[in-house]
């Protein structure tokens, strides 16, 4: 009973990992999206007026969103992409960066010829959220951060530098062992399913490792110009976070940044696939207050 246990576990895996959000569009009618020679794969369904964007965290993809693509179509049109360099999209790329994201979603805006745009992001996604939103001012309405941001404003001091520094030698050496480490100690809380737990971690560990690398590498030099960002584009930020660790927010108090921090209970850092539904109902609540704004 125990191996089939852990068989059925790996089948579930194995389908959430490729299971892709529902899309109404078949590939074959849909634009191609080519940024800096790259292509951007993506999934797009619904109508509404208000399209939501919908932007990936560190070494995962677009199918992460499913449950939420699935109850928003029927509501707005929602694009759910696959960064370069993950799931789908093209790999044919030297430079990893936030800032390029940013310009690749911002490329998907334009070719899609999107209006009236709320972007949401998780984790990292709300650092390339960002910089989309500041690429495309007239055109994104609202901004939604999952799980992110979360320590904005914070600088390290000597002591967290230097662990930081200690496990970026970690990675770069021995990055699944990393991958592990970082999972257990940063990305799940005591309560996330053992189900998300394994897709996790079959994602990061399927990454490519020096891409995956680089990327964090250009996570941790955009950490401080999160505030100054922030107050150049000058939009509320509502933040959907986990509990398990608490969101700084003095810091956007002190730089004088609109914000409201709604909290998820119970989940670690992807509240998208850990508690799907509480986490779409909140979501859609949070679209709600954007769109009556826009």
């Amino acid at each position: 009973m125990k191996t089939l246990g852990c068989v059925l576990l790996l089948l579930v895996m194995v389908t959430c990992q490729q299971q892709s959000p529902v899309s109404e569009i078949p590939a074959s009618e849909k634009p191609k999206v080519i940024s800096d020679g790259v292509e951007i794969a993506y999934d797009l369904c619904g109508s509404g007026e208000t399209t939501v964007v919908l932007i990936h965290g560190w070494c995962i993809d677009r199918s992460y969103w499913s449950h939420q693509v699935a109850a928003l179509c029927d509501e707005y049109k929602v694009v759910a992409l696959d960064l370069a360099g993950h799931g789908e999209s093209g790999q044919n790329r030297d430079l990893w960066t936030v800032e390029q994201f940013g310009k690749d979603v911002s490329e998907l805006i334009n070719q899609l010829k999107l209006e009236q745009v709320v972007l949401v992001g998780h984790s990292m996604g709300g650092d390339v959220m960002l910089e989309t939103a500041l690429l495309q001012k007239d055109k994104v309405g609202g901004i939604i951060g999952i799980d992110t941001f979360k320590d904005t404003g914070h600088v390290p001091d000597s002591s967290e530098q230097a662990a930081i520094e200690g496990f970026m030698q970690f990675i770069r050496s021995d990055f699944k062992g990393a991958a592990d480490v970082f999972a257990d100690q940063v990305l799940f809380s005591p309560q996330t399913d053992s189900i998300s737990r394994q897709r996790v971690l079959h994602s990061i560990k399927s990454a490519d490792t020096l891409r995956a690398v680089a990327v964090l590498e250009s996570l941790l030099n955009y950490a401080s110009k999160e505030i100054p960002q922030l107050k150049i584009l000058s939009k509320k930020l509502y933040l959907i976070n986990s509990d398990v660790t608490p969101t700084m927010e003095s810091y956007f108090n002190q730089a004088g940044i609109e914000f409201e921090v709604i909290d998820i209970a119970g989940t670690g850092h992807y509240p998208m696939i850990e508690k799907p539904v509480e986490f779409t109902e909140v979501l859609l609540k949070t679209l709600g207050l954007i769109v009556q704004d826009i």
